[in-house]
């Protein structure tokens, strides 16, 4: 069987987790053994990746037992930023379709900051504001690490150019992460119809959020908690009897842990007036931008 390949792109903290696991319980469709393989990425983008980059054989090595599925789907949301990326998928997937989800700029920033704070990545005496100050350091390349990359990478349509170059208007889907948020059997129906799945299987199906940033009372146990879990997902693939039962565990103790370790003071974050008048020069234009590239009202 030929298989239609399907990459979730776009910017992280913007429910590419989420999508991936609604669509990869779709009967036509086989999610990638890894969310994040990070196979397309640039060589020295500052994450690890989960298999190196290759031939097509060890592309289809991340969908084993998927020989009756139609779609193969992967998610990588850096993909978007990876400057080698797009030739490279072209070169080995030319006919592939390609998701990409953003989100607006500015709320997105600080959704990275909690986020980097949850996973111990950043220390919570830290304002946003000094996070903000901390980003404008100017280093040549991908010489930063991926949480101090957040504020360059919410100037979307820059990144995008070079894969409606590759690809081609009618092989990329833009979705935007509030409508997913407000309207999200509407966007379902979009990625239906975009790669020609049945979207009546979602009519009764559970949408639960995935990869929600928490406030957590211990980030470096958090940070424990997933490295432990990446460590048994490389070890035992989802599609074996063990990975699916591992999976459905997880389902159950991990809303258990979380309850545990979740911190229910307050998560509002402080943004001084003068870095709110900096986020605003710093984005001005980019909502036009972007509309004119993807053809799109955004809704920010």
């Amino acid at each position: 069987m030929n298989s239609q390949y399907v990459i979730i792109g776009g910017t992280t903290k913007a429910a590419t987790t989420s999508l991936f696991e609604y669509l990869s319980a779709h009967p036509d469709i086989c999610g990638s053994k890894f969310k994040e393989s990070r196979f397309f990425l640039d060589e020295n983008y500052p994450l690890e990746k989960k298999i190196p980059f290759g031939s097509i054989e060890q592309y289809n090595s991340l969908f084993d037992g998927c020989i009756d599925k139609r779609v193969r789907l992967e998610a990588s949301p850096d993909y978007l930023y990876s400057h080698e990326t797009p030739q490279k998928i072209k070169a080995l997937i030319p006919n592939v379709k390609l998701i990409f989800i953003v989100r607006e700029p500015v709320s997105r920033l600080v959704s990275w900051y909690k986020f980097a704070i949850q996973n111990n990545l950043l220390s919570a005496t830290i304002s946003f504001d000094e996070f903000v100050v901390m980003q404008q350091k100017p280093l040549p390349g991908y010489n930063k690490e991926q949480h101090f990359m957040a504020l360059e990478q919410g100037k979307y349509a820059q990144y995008l150019r070079s894969y409606y170059d590759a690809f081609g208007q009618n092989n990329i889907l833009i979705l935007f992460y509030e409508d997913i948020e407000s309207h999200l059997h509407n966007t379902i129906k979009q990625v239906c119809e975009f790669i020609s799945i049945n979207e009546q299987f979602y009519e009764t199906f559970n949408f639960q959020i995935h990869n929600k940033t928490e406030k957590l009372k211990s980030p470096a146990f958090h940070n424990f908690y997933r490295s432990t879990r990446r460590g048994f997902r490389k070890l035992v693939p989802k599609s074996t009897f063990i990975g699916k039962w591992l999976r459905g565990k997880q389902k159950t103790i991990e809303p258990l842990y979380l309850k545990m370790n979740r911190d229910k003071r307050s998560t509002s974050v402080t943004i001084s007036p003068e870095t709110q008048f900096f986020l605003q020069s710093y984005y001005m234009g980019q909502k036009e931008a972007l509309g004119n590239i993807c053809g799109k009202q955004v809704p920010w």
